[in-house]
């Protein structure tokens, strides 16, 4: 089995690409067998010096191309076309090809430094529903035409299904496409007329945590900065807000809603400032990404104020930096990864059950709660003078969370 092959590796390619091209050349070579098995994800990527994603996405290439077989549990095999490996769903692997509409497998923070990293896990995420379900994932990440049906109707028109996520294709179009036989699954559409079937991360109900915790800890002025209202998941994070104070008896101030569309970390500074200008400034903050949060901390320490002591801080998604900022960030946790398996396997039974009715399947976020907000007792007593006013202004019973569907 060869293993010596990483240094053929042309680095400024994309890293995946080139590990696929050393791959192909070994395999293209003989140094790979027919039927032979490939080292385990882990030891090519100790082998390479690469990711553990970069494989993964390697891989993917080669199984595109046919130079693979992929079989869950059991590894990943040269192809032989005497040997058609099966997976346990008596399909043969990657014998059904998918397109994924807005998102690819090329990430950079360069490139996109506010949403990479969860680009990044839901795509980790379809990749892996891709290997274990057998279906060959085909990204196009910049269509074009997205408002021509009749060029969307071209394009796929012998596709057996589609994966949607962060597109701008309309409702009509999507019914064409299944009117023709195209199994079609969303992520985090939020579309209302059943359109197509659907994976939804129940945003709303973890905004709604969110600021509940804030309220638990006392906070009854709490700044929200959230993004593109056209956006469903940022809307939704407005309203889970809004239930939140609504279930508490705190009353909505508009004065404490700043929309920021663009979600860097220099924006959600600067939407810190504008909410702390204010006559009764928020004693606490819930940013619709962990981008904004982690930019409102800047601003907070800029203006001499200490997280918890003074002010806390929640956050939405739980990136890598939540966990690192200083202090930790409490956030909730959005199941990027899951989200995107989901996907594939709910197209993967649509495949498998043409006719299937349309569904919607929800994923439940959850509250990471970590250094960023501080302990109740801090409520007792605001140590920041400006802000005693706001914090238990208004007393009462604290009412129970409402249950949603």
């Amino acid at each position: 089995m060869a293993t010596d092959s990483a240094a053929v590796i042309d680095y400024p390619k994309m890293k995946y690409v080139a590990l696929a091209q050393a791959l192909e050349q070994d395999i293209r070579n003989g140094r790979y067998q027919p039927g032979e098995k490939i080292l385990p994800e882990k030891q090519l990527a100790s082998s390479f010096r690469v990711a553990h994603l970069t494989v993964r996405q390697a891989l993917q290439l080669l199984q595109e191309k046919g130079l693979i077989n992929r079989l869950h549990g059991r590894g990943t095999f040269v192809n032989d076309p005497r040997t058609p490996w099966v997976s346990s769903r008596r399909r043969p692997v990657s014998s059904v090809t998918a397109y994924l509409l807005g998102l690819g497998p090329v990430f950079a923070e360069t490139h996109d430094p506010v949403n990479w990293q969860t680009r990044l896990l839901r795509y980790q995420g379809i990749a892996e529903g891709g290997f274990k379900f057998g279906i060959s994932i085909q990204c196009r990440t910049v269509l074009g035409h997205e408002s021509d049906v009749p060029w969307l109707l071209d394009q796929f028109k012998d596709a057996p299904g589609l994966i949607l996520h962060d597109d701008p294709i309309t409702e009509k179009a999507i019914v064409r496409l299944r009117e023709r036989g195209v199994a079609v699954v969303a992520i985090n559409r939020h579309g209302t007329t059943g359109a197509c079937s659907e994976i939804q991360v129940d945003t709303r109900r973890g905004a709604f945590l969110a600021v509940q915790h804030l309220l638990k800890l006392g906070h009854r002025r709490i700044g929200i900065v959230v993004g593109d209202l056209a956006i469903p998941v940022h809307r939704l994070r407005l309203e889970g807000y809004r239930d939140a104070l609504q279930a508490y008896g705190v009353s909505l101030d508009p004065d404490l809603t700043v929309i920021e569309p663009r979600g860097f970390l220099e924006e959600g500074a600067a939407a810190a400032r504008r909410l702390l200008a204010l006559p009764q400034p928020p004693t606490a903050f819930f940013a619709a990404s962990d981008q904004r949060a982690i930019g409102i901390l800047g601003a907070l320490a800029e203006a001499g104020l200490r997280v918890p002591e003074q002010v806390a801080v929640v956050g939405f998604n739980d990136i890598g930096e939540a966990e690192k900022a200083q202090p930790p960030l409490t956030t909730v946790r959005n199941p990027l990864y899951e989200s995107g398996f989901e996907a594939v396997r709910l197209l993967d039974e649509h495949l498998q059950s043409p006719g299937r009715e349309v569904e919607v399947r929800k994923l439940p976020a959850e509250l990471v709660v970590r250094e960023s907000c501080g302990a109740s007792a801090r409520a007792a007593s605001p140590s920041h003078p400006s802000m005693r006013d706001g914090l238990l202004a208004e007393s009462g019973t604290v009412v129970s969370e409402r249950k949603r569907d």
